[in-house]
This record gives C-alpha cells, structure tokens and sequence, in this order.
C-alpha cells in the first residue's frame, strides 16, 4: 500500500472512530447488557439469578402477550395506509412551487414538533365528554350523546388512537413524498398532458413509478413506527377498554416497570427487536425487486 493510499486509510478510520464509539455506547453496550438481563430473573429489588431462555419459553407461551402483538399488528395494518395515503395527498397539494405554499407547508408539518405526550394529553381534552371541542361537534351532529366517552368502545378508541397518530406523523410523510415529487421532471407531465394523459393517469403512471425509493422509505418508517406505538395508547385509552388496547410496547413497560420484572421485560423487547428485524428485512427484500 502506498504512503497515499495508508494515509487515506487512517484519515477515513480516524473520521469513521467517533460514530462507532457512539454507537458501541448507545447501542452495543446496552444491547449486550439487555441480552444479558433477558437470560436472567431480574427483579428491580433483590439479588438476580440465572434462568437460561426460561424468559422466552414464557412469552412464547403467554397467551396475553400473543393477544396484544395480534392487537399491534391489526392497528399497523389499519394505520399504515391510512396515514401513508394522507401523507400522499397532502404531499400532492404542496409540492408544487407555489406563493404562499410554503405557509400550508409549515402548517402539515407542524404537528411533528409537537411532543408524543403533549399531543396525547390534547386529544384527551378534545374527546372529553360534554367538554372537549370534537365531542361537542361530534354532539351537533348527532353522534353523541355529550355524557358517553368515546374510549368505552373498542373500535372508537383505535380510530381515536388512529386519529392522533395521523394527525402526529403525517407531516414526515408529506415531507418525504413531497421531496420525491418534486425531483420529477416537470417536461415528463407536461409530455403526458399532450398525449391526452388525465390526472389519474399522471399519478399512477408517471408518478408514483418515479417515487418508488421514497415511497419505501415512508412505508419502512410507518411501520416501524406504528408497531412501535405506545404513548398515545398509554395516555389516552390506558389500555381500554377492558384491557383491549393494549400494544406489544405497552405490556412490555407493565412487565418491566409496573410488575418490576425486568428480566422478563428484557426478553420481550429482544423478541420486539427481532420481529422488527424480519419484518423490515421483507420489507426492503420485497420492495428492492420491486
């Protein structure tokens, strides 16, 4: 190796240093150690001992647990395109190069600055029987009674759920898409309009083939992220009703934090890890062939 190839090599190691420390720190280290506590009775107070794959062997057979992953899974499935096909529309409205677009912009973004707790408490005033501002208009026209909670019912309680979760991470979305759209070359739609191309045609044909990468990204975040969801459940529905909307994160953090069984808490979020892991593995197996 030349003096000019070994004194390029050390500056690109020396560059590439700080981020592998900071990340064996944040994520190696307490990845190693969460492993560790998974294989262990790991009481919060108290003297630990060693159980082998017994944490595991539980989940497996942990009917509960089986019952709010399919929970978690059905609010993805319902979630995802709901908030990804938001995310396109709005995306449509803003991206072209506009005056005063930029003000619609800022507005559909905003709500993602906004904290995940911050933005649950809102909506928890909102929906407040007889008082909260949606309840009143649900009220007007006639969907409720203004005394009924809209969290006594399971399937109100998702879209609820649903609604905030929306309202909180549509913006990425739209940003992402919108970047996308705007990368296309004005020339193609203006061809596709002269060879009598409508609207509709434009989209799917021209469109969302050209966007296809961001598309996947938008698709991989939302995943991951609705699968991931717990403040929103945590504070507005608390797990209601009769325990019925509880996510796979939620029950982790009653296990850990609540039930003080961190050790069995270790081995469910090893378990949410590697299902993460495969899904996002499809995921991008599926969408690079595409």
């Amino acid at each position: 190796m030349s003096a000019f190839h070994r004194r390029r090599a050390i500056i690109g190691a020396g560059m590439m240093t700080p981020s592998v420390l900071i990340s064996l720190v944040f994520f190696g280290i307490p990845m190693l150690l969460l492993v560790w506590m998974s294989l262990n009775n790991w009481p919060l107070l108290g003297n630990t001992s060693f159980i082998g794959l017994a944490n595991y062997a539980e989940a497996m057979t942990d009917e509960k647990f089986h019952s709010v992953v399919r929970f978690t899974l059905l609010f993805t499935v319902i979630a995802t395109p709901v908030q990804i096909l938001s995310g396109y529309l709005l995306a449509m409205i803003v991206r072209r190069r506009a005056r005063g677009v930029g003000v619609f912009r800022a507005i559909y973004f905003l709500p993602v600055v906004v904290g995940g707790a911050a933005a649950s408490y809102m909506f928890v005033v909102l929906i407040k029987p007889g008082q909260g501002l949606i309840d009143q208009v649900l009220q007007v026209v006639g969907l409720t009674d203004g005394k009924t909670s809209l969290l006594g019912n399971f399937w109100l309680s998702v879209w609820v759920v649903i609604g905030i979760t929306i309202w909180k991470g549509v913006g990425t979305t739209m940003v992402i898409l919108m970047a996308a759209m705007q990368s296309v070359p004005e020339e193609v739609y203006e061809a596709a309009k002269v060879d009598g191309a409508g609207w509709l045609q434009r989209e799917t044909r021209i469109t969302l083939p050209l966007i296809t990468q961001s598309m996947a990204l938008v698709l991989l975040l939302t995943i991951t992220g609705n699968m991931l969801a717990f403040d929103q459940f945590f504070i507005i529905t608390g797990g209601g009703p009769a325990r019925s909307t509880v996510t796979a994160v939620f029950w982790l953090y009653t296990e850990a934090f609540v039930r003080y069984r961190m050790g069995y808490g270790a081995a469910l979020a090893i378990l949410i890890v590697i299902v993460l892991a495969i899904a996002s593995a499809i995921q991008l197996r599926v969408l690079r062939e595409k």
